[in-house]
Order: C-alpha cells, then structure tokens, then sequence
C-alpha cells in the first residue's frame, strides 16, 4: 500500500506540474497574442499619424505621399524686368551702381564771389549776359549732378534689395511669372497651399514698390529741371536788372548834354523798380521751388524705404514654409518612433 500511495502521490504532483505549465504556456500564448495586437496598433496609429501630418502639410498631394524642393535663392532681377530700367546696373553681383561711381555725398559749393569776370563784363549789357550764361552753367552742371545722386540713391535701394537670400520653394519659383495668382490646387487644405500664395505675393509685390521708386526719381529729376530752369531765368534777369552795368547805363541814359547839361533820375528809379520786382519775384520762385522739391525728394525717400520691408516680407514667407515643412518632419519621426518602442 505505501508503494502504491508513493507513485500515486507522485502522480498527482506530475499532473500539477503538467497543468500548470499548459496554464503557463497558454498564458504566454495570450500575452503574445496580445502584443501582437498592440504592435498592430501602434502601427495603425503610426500610419494614421503620418498620413494626417502629411495632408495637413500639402493636402490632397498628400495621400500619395508629398516632397517639397526648397532651396535658398539670391532674388532676381528678371522677376521685376517690367518696371527695372534697362539702364540701371543693379543685380546679380554688382556692389555698386554704375551711377554712383564717384559721385560725392552731397552738391559741391560754388564760390562766385571769387569769379574773375571779363574786362568788359560792366561796360556792356553784353558782359553781363555773359555773366548769366556762366552762372546758368553752373546750375545746369549741378542738376545734372543731383539728378544722378537721386537715380544713385534708387539704384543703390533696389541692388541692396536684390541681394537678399530667400528660402524659394520649387512650385513657387515655377509659377513666378504667372499673370494671376497661382491656386497650387495640388496642394489644395494643406499648410503648403496658403503658404505658397503667400511666397508668390510677397515676390511679386515688389515691382509696385520699385516701380513708385522709379517713377519718383522720374518726377524728382522732373522739378529739378522746372527748378533749374527758373532759377536760369531769374538769374539772367537779376544781372541785367540788377548788375552795376544796369545802373550805369540808367544813369547815362538820364543825362543830357545839350548847351545846359542836365540830368534825370528817372531812369535810375524806373532801373530800381525793376530790379526790385525781379528779386522779388525771385523770392516766391524760391519758395515755391524749394517746397516742390522738398515733396519730391521726401516721395523718394519714402518709396526706398518700402524696398527694405519687401525684402523682409519675402524672407519671412520663406520662413514659414520651412517651418511647415519642418513641423510635418517631426510629426513623422514621433509616429515612426512610436511603432519602434512598442515593438
């Protein structure tokens, strides 16, 4: 009997340890039945997250998956050749304008009180035409020389802006000579769609910037002719009306020589009257001239200061494109880093 009793409880202790690794076995079995699951659906997570990245990046480009080329680019003169004189040097690798080649900083002084004047330059109202024809080329030689300073000015304004660098994305740069704006369909509920119509604005709406820049060197160069040209007619007519010249011959013609040598002075008061009325008239010439061309050179001004917020306004919409693109990256790796921890 206790032989008996020994196999049977060793029996009974056999069939325990039996079960209980078919329980262990089959509790394994559920275990990795159940990572599988989890593995599975951190993978489905993973994919959905990519794929929601993805199209909230380029929309409905991006079901079938979506690569954006977006390269650092010099801006270029062609994309404003419509409103760019042919004659300004500006672009490419140009540091200066031909323009401004030697061209000081401010109108040389000219000192006529130390001009030597022709012999006869008193003795007839010839002489002091003479006089005027010299201070009038005076004036037209420093028209010429603020005429070229305020195109300096304009071309320095568009090289400096051609120079900026931008992040230029490929659908952007393919469509810049488009007349109207481009929808991007492709990319039609992304990120990129709006960001790419914004790209193309902001490199587009520089031409209206220099083109009022232009334009204002244009109407700024016009009053310095008007102005050039007053003060050319005034200048002629204070000599002749004014010049000692003048007064002289006043007081000669007011004289007689008869048998009773007399002498008038009507004519030297009608010569002051004159010359009084022509400085005068000088005065408002002035006036006004100055004030004209103070409203045109501050016009000039102001336009050159909207190329530098053009430039900025391009950077920053290269700026925002990469950060799309960079946000959809990382929105990638956090999904596929996912699928790998739970593996």
């Amino acid at each position: 009997d206790s032989s008996v009793s020994h196999y049977l409880r060793a029996a009974e202790i056999r069939a325990d340890e039996a079960t209980e690794a078919v329980r262990w076995a089959f509790d394994r079995l559920i275990e990795e039945e159940g990572d599988e699951v989890a593995q599975e659906a951190a993978a489905a997570r993973s994919s959905q997250g990519i794929r929601e990245a993805m199209e909230q990046l380029c929309g409905s480009a991006g079901e079938s998956g979506c690569t954006v080329d977006v390269a650092e680019k010099r801006i270029q003169r062609d994309w404003y050749s419509q409103v760019i004189p042919t004659e300004y040097t500006v672009g490419g690798n140009i540091t200066e304008p031909t323009i401004c080649e030697g061209l000081p900083r401010k109108l040389p002084d000219v000192d006529l009180d130390n001009f030597e004047p022709p012999p006869d330059a008193y003795d007839t109202g010839q002489g002091l035409i003479q006089l005027a024809g010299m201070d009038m080329e005076i004036e037209s030689n420093n028209s010429e020389l603020a005429k070229n300073m305020l195109r300096c000015y304009a071309e320095r304004k568009i090289n400096d802006f051609l120079k900026g660098m931008v992040p230029l994305a490929a659908p952007v740069e393919d469509t810049i000579f488009e007349p109207a704006v481009p929808t991007y369909s492709e990319y039609a509920g992304g990120i990129l769609q709006a960001a790419f119509v914004e790209q193309w604005r902001a490199i587009i709406s520089p031409a209206e910037r220099i083109d009022v820049l232009v334009k204002s060197v244009d109407a700024a160069n016009a009053r310095i002719d008007v102005a050039a040209a007053a003060v050319k007619k005034l200048s002629e007519s204070i000599r002749i009306n004014c010049g000692v010249a003048a007064f002289t011959l006043a007081v000669e013609s007011g004289t007689s020589w008869s048998i009773f040598p007399s002498w008038s002075p009507g004519p030297l008061n009608a010569q002051i009257k004159r010359c009084q009325e022509v400085l005068t008239e000088r005065e408002g010439v002035a006036a006004q001239e100055v004030s004209t061309m103070k409203d045109a050179i501050l016009s000039l001004a102001t336009a050159g200061v909207g190329m530098t917020d053009a430039q900025a306004a391009i950077v920053t919409s290269g700026a925002a494109i990469l950060t799309a693109v960079n946000d959809a990256k990382l929105a990638v790796a956090r999904n596929e880093l996912e699928v790998v921890l739970t593996a």
